[in-house]
């Protein structure tokens, strides 16, 4: 049973995290993928996660229609035992964590089902994503950097 422990090989991994990184940005300049994102996903500090899981972000705020109170109804693929199938939004922490999960792993389509414009402002202060993600909501949203801000 005392069989020979492997050696995690470092230089393999960074390499090929390289190489996933290149590939995003060369889908980016292709316009495969949004040049935003494309460079949100190059960033050298990027969780291995969320590179290899990318992100999705709406084109427009105007976009997110969902309700700002009540229960909320959620896909399957975003409810875990943190989340679960039903939130109510009037539960402070429930509503962040729908918030959360929904910036990191809801599709664009997700985002405009389940946020509502007025929360998500009222939330961004509280920097419910990885920094590249708020980059890119910013990059696009410039009311964002406006709200971290204070300014409504």
């Amino acid at each position: 049973m005392g069989g020979i422990t492997p050696r995690p090989n470092f230089e393999r991994v960074r390499r090929a995290r390289a190489a996933e990184q290149a590939m995003m940005q060369q889908a980016g300049r292709e316009g495969l993928v949004a040049s935003d994102i494309a460079e949100a996903l190059a960033d050298p500090e990027i969780s291995d996660w969320l590179l290899y899981s990318g992100f999705q972000v709406v084109s427009d705020l105007a976009s997110l229609a969902g309700p700002d109170g009540g229960v909320v109804e959620l896909p399957v693929y975003l409810v875990d035992a943190e989340l679960g199938p039903r939130v109510d939004l009037s539960s402070a922490w429930q509503r962040v964590t729908l918030y959360k999960r929904v910036l990191v792993d809801g599709s664009a389509k997700d985002q405009a089902a389940l946020l509502n414009r007025g929360l998500l402002r009222e939330l961004w202060p509280q920097r419910l994503a990885p920094p590249q993600i708020l980059r890119v909501w910013e990059g696009r949203f410039p009311e964002l950097v406006e709200a971290s801000r204070g300014g409504g």
